[in-house]
């Protein structure tokens, strides 16, 4: 926009492009910190699933990874969190 353009502009006006303006910029910015956000829960969930996989792939016991219970070792009573379970 140019300088002769804004001197025919009411303030109003003024006033409602720069408000248009930093609303777009907040959403922007939004939109890129749960872009972060997400990106950050798949790194560590991908990170999370090797640590599993290397620590019990040698392992005569079943395991597997999930979100919400972590890495789970399957005994004959189930499925238990390998942090409970202790190497012999």
């Amino acid at each position: 926009m140019k300088f002769n353009e804004l001197k025919n502009m009411s303030t109003t006006t003024i006033r409602a492009k720069i408000t248009s303006i930093m609303v777009r910029f907040l959403l922007w910015l939004a939109l890129a910190i749960m872009i972060g956000v997400v990106l950050m829960k798949v790194v560590s969930y991908g990170s999370a699933r090797y640590a599993c996989h290397t620590r019990w792939v040698e392992s005569t016991l079943e395991y597997k990874y999930t979100l919400r219970g972590g890495c789970l070792l399957k005994l004959d009573n189930g499925w238990l969190p390998s942090s409970n379970y202790r190497v012999q």
